[in-house]
C-alpha cells in the first residue's frame, strides 16, 4: 500500500513547518507501507528552502516549488492581497500574500501525485505517534467505499466567522491538516474550492474540502471516516500557521514547547496517561504565565489584515 504525504509550506509557515516535516519524516519511517513525502514550497525564497531541502529521509522525499511562477507575477499578484482572485484553473480564492491559495494548489497538485492513498498533512500539523496513520490505512483496506479519513471532524454549525466578521453556517467537513483521500476518489472529483452560498440566516460557507466531501459522498457514494477523541494525543495541529506574524525563533520555541505540555503533556515520550494529566495542567499555568494565547488570537485574522 503507497501512502503520499503532501503539504504546503507558505512563508509565514516556513518557521513551524521545519519541526512538522521532520516529524513527518520520524513518523514515514516507522510505518509499515510505502511512504513518500512531498513538500510544496508556495512562494518560499530559494535560500529559505534549504532549512527544509537538507532533512534526511531515507524513503522518497520530493520538493516542489512555484516561486518562479510567483516571482513572474508579483506585481500582480501583490495588487491582488485581501481580495479575491480567480486562478488559471477557474478556482476562486483569496489572495493571502505573494503565495497561491492552498486550493488552488491542492486541486491541481493531488492528481499528479502517486500513490494509493494521498494524505493532505499541514505544514503545521506534528505528528507525535504514527499508528494512527497506520489505523486509518486498515480501514481503508477494509472499505473500499471510505472515500476520505481525516483525524478531525466538525459537524454543520451556526458560529461567528473571525476572517469574515459575520455569522454564518459552516458545513460539516473533515478537517484538512490532516486528511487521508483515495486516490480513485480524487480522480472523481479534486476540486477543493471553498463555496458561499446564500442562507436563511446568512451564508452558508462550504470550506476547503466541505464541498468536494459533499460531492464524493452524495455524488460518487464514497464515505468519510475520522478518528476518534482518545487518539489525539499522537498529533498536534498549531492552526492556522499561514496567518503566522512574529511567531520566529526563541519564542516559537517556546511556544511549541508550551503547547504541546499544555496539548498532551508530553504523553508521546513517557507514555503514561496520569502522568500526562499533570503535566498538563502544569502547561496550562506556563500558558498564562507567559500568555501565548496571544498567538493564537493573532491567527484568528488573516495575515494581511492589520486591524488584527
Amino acid at each position: 500500500m503507497r501512502i503520499a504525504l503532501f503539504t504546503i509550506v507558505t512563508p509565514p509557515d516556513l518557521p513551524i513547518a521545519k519541526y512538522c516535516v521532520r516529524a513527518f519524516v520520524a513518523a514515514a519511517e516507522k510505518l509499515d507501507h510505502e511512504v513518500s513525502i512531498v513538500v510544496f514550497f508556495n512562494g518560499v525564497l530559494p535560500r529559505q528552502q534549504e532549512s527544509i531541502r537538507s532533512i534526511k529521509y531515507s524513503g522518497h522525499l520530493e520538493f516542489r516549488d512555484n516561486y518562479d511562477a510567483i516571482s513572474a507575477q508579483a506585481d500582480s499578484i501583490r495588487s491582488q492581497i485581501g481580495k479575491e482572485y480567480t486562478a488559471p484553473s477557474g478556482i476562486k480564492a483569496t489572495r493571502e500574500g505573494l503565495y497561491e491559495n492552498g486550493s488552488v494548489i491542492w486541486s491541481r497538485e493531488l492528481p499528479r501525485v502517486s500513490a494509493d492513498f494521498i494524505a493532505i498533512a499541514d505544514a503545521d500539523f506534528e505528528m507525535f505517534d504514527s499508528r494512527f496513520v497506520d489505523d486509518m490505512l486498515e480501514a481503508f483496506a477494509g472499505d473500499d467505499r471510505l472515500g476520505f479519513y481525516s483525524t478531525d471532524y466538525t459537524p454543520t454549525r451556526r458560529t461567528f466567522d473571525t476572517y469574515s466578521q459575520t455569522r454564518c453556517t459552516i458545513y460539516e467537513r473533515n478537517h484538512t491538516w490532516f486528511c487521508i483521500y483515495r486516490r480513485e476518489a480524487l480522480e472523481k472529483n479534486s476540486d477543493f474550492e471553498f463555496v458561499e452560498q446564500p442562507g436563511e440566516d446568512g451564508p452558508i460557507k462550504f470550506d476547503h474540502s466541505a464541498m468536494l466531501q459533499k460531492r464524493l459522498k452524495e455524488d460518487h457514494h464514497y464515505k468519510g471516516a475520522h478518528l476518534p477523541a482518545t487518539m489525539d494525543w499522537m498529533y498536534l495541529h498549531y492552526g492556522a500557521f499561514a496567518k503566522n506574524r512574529s511567531l520566529t525563533g526563541w519564542k516559537l520555541g517556546l511556544y511549541r514547547r508550551v503547547r504541546i505540555l499544555h496539548y498532551n503533556g508530553y504523553r508521546h515520550r513517557h507514555g503514561s496517561p496520569l502522568l500526562a494529566k499533570t503535566l498538563k495542567l502544569a502547561g496550562r499555568v506556563f500558558n498564562r504565565l507567559f500568555r501565548l494565547n496571544r498567538f493564537d488570537r493573532e491567527r484568528r485574522r488573516y495575515i494581511f489584515d492589520t486591524g488584527a
